[in-house]
């Protein structure tokens, strides 16, 4: 079958920095589908990624290829199965607009969405006419065993994995099993992807990157814990899953001979949980000699670093860590938030890693709804007195498939029928006990103001070099 895979347009808030990231989840799907099928890419976020429309409040805008540039591509290339990739809430209007757009131009194309948000919310998704299919979870195996039947037409009722409307009753198949043995997987085929835009344009979700010819990788799937705010088990379960050390090196030997990658951005959740793993890895790429650069945008749990693994991790090329240290309150932490994290072990970690010349990114979440005005102010003072290089600042964002979206839902704080493309979590969301959504705003706005004043007092050239780079970024 013809089919094509799609990473959509993306919606921002005006002045919100852009990103524009290499999307692994449709390489994974492409290395799959391509033993079968005739697999094509639009990647309209990169391809229009210079173009942008706002609202009609001007209060968003979204960039990339506009509808009539998605028909036009549509038109010629004619696939017979659209798989749309949908990993936001907040980006689920532009995935179902691809999917409207397909419809309109031939009826008889084939509609598939993934992603966590459809994995989720597929009552949500399938509530659009538009869209034919949702895959639940892992993609791997359920979109290939759909589209062969599909192909046979056989019945697609018993497929495991999927979900869909049939005679205008909704279908909730359950989830396929979590694909124990992660080596089975191809490894992520990027032809077809349009690598050198990716390059040159260099505005991944990181920021950019210290060596431009970069992409991602992950060596493991799965988390453990059960933060309330993180929805990606909706999408790789809780039960942790490890590629094998030479799987892993397999996909660097190719990323770096096949493609001149120089730069690697491990997107793993737990990249060092398991850390004689871990430690294989690195040292597999010092063995190798790769002379790769890489960095860690996903938060390290804070537990499983120490100063040996830290000055590995330099040696193999690490030149950047995010620590996701979330609240400066131990008792959001372990309450609300339910963070395995004690604060006690930030500071030596952090000591550690700025000994050996690493960057740090410092990862915080306030806004809870539990959270009172001084827990809040906590985390802020926190941040503030931890010398980070970086501090990512978010709002809690009460995320569908979330324990903190539970909890917003019966105490009348969100609505399922609200609007999906505000949960960003640059914005808040929801109030807190204490604080209106406003006062949330305004008290990052006044902290985020007083932290780089101090940042630049500690680091003159460093934060002005930041400060420039965000300029660049929002087009101020």
């Amino acid at each position: 079958m013809r089919v094509l895979l799609v990473q959509p347009p993306f919606t921002i808030f005006v002045g919100e920095a852009r990103f524009v990231h290499p999307p692994l989840g449709l390489a994974y799907l492409a290395a799959v589908l391509r033993r079968h099928h005739d697999v094509q890419i639009l990647d309209a976020l990169i391809e229009g990624h210079e173009q942008e429309e706002l609202s009609a409040q001007r209060e968003q805008l979204t960039y990339g290829l506009s509808e009539a540039q998605i028909a036009q591509r549509l038109r010629m290339l004619r696939p017979q199965v659209i798989g749309v990739s949908c990993p936001f809430s907040s980006q689920s209007a532009n995935a179902a607009r691809v999917c409207r757009i397909a419809k309109g131009i031939d009826p008889r194309v084939i509609t598939v969405m993934g992603g966590a948000h459809p994995s989720a919310a597929p009552e949500k998704v399938l509530s659009d006419s538009n869209v034919d299919f949702v895959v639940l979870g892992e993609a791997e195996d359920a979109f290939p065993s759909l589209l062969a039947s599909l192909e046979r037409g056989q019945d697609v009722k018993p497929l495991p994995g999927i979900a869909f409307n049939e005679g205008g009753v909704m279908r909730i198949n359950p989830r396929a099993p979590l694909i124990s043995n992660l080596d089975l997987i191809p490894i992520p085929d990027w032809s077809g992807f349009p690598l050198a835009d990716y390059f040159r344009v260099n505005m991944p979700h990181t920021g950019p990157v210290k060596r431009k010819r970069f992409l991602p990788l992950i060596t493991s799937r799965g988390c453990p814990f059960t933060c309330s705010f993180c929805s990606i088990h909706t999408v790789w379960g809780r039960q942790y899953r490890l590629r094998s050390v030479g799987n892993v090196l397999a996909e660097m030997d190719m990323l770096v001979e096949k493609y001149g990658i120089r730069e690697i951005l491990f997107e793993d959740d737990n990249l060092t949980l398991n850390k004689t793993h871990a430690t294989a890895v690195f040292r597999g790429m010092i063995d190798r000699r790769y002379d790769l650069t890489w960095s860690t945008p996903n938060g390290l749990m804070v537990e499983t670093l120490d100063e040996r693994l830290l000055a590995l991790m330099k040696e193999a090329g690490c030149h950047r860590i995010t620590l996701a240290i979330e609240s400066g309150d131990e008792e959001i932490l372990r309450g609300p938030m339910r963070k395995p994290l004690h604060l006690r072990r930030v500071r030596p970690v952090l000591k550690w890693a700025k000994r050996l010349g690493l960057r740090v990114v410092g990862l915080f979440v306030v806004g809870m709804p539990q959270e009172t005005r001084a827990q809040t102010e906590e985390t802020f003072r926190l941040a503030a007195e931890l010398d980070l290089d970086y501090r990512v600042f978010s709002f809690a964002t009460p995320l569908p498939g979330t324990e903190l979206m539970q909890y917003c839902l019966e105490r009348g704080l969100w609505s399922e029928n609200m609007n999906y493309s505000f949960l960003r979590p640059v914005r808040p969301s929801v109030p807190t006990i204490e604080m209106s959504r406003m006062e949330l705003l305004e008290s990052l706005r006044r902290w985020q103001s007083a932290i780089d004043l101090k940042h630049l007092a500690r680091h003159p050239l460093r934060a002005g070099a930041r400060f420039a780079q965000r300029v660049l970024r929002i087009g101020a």
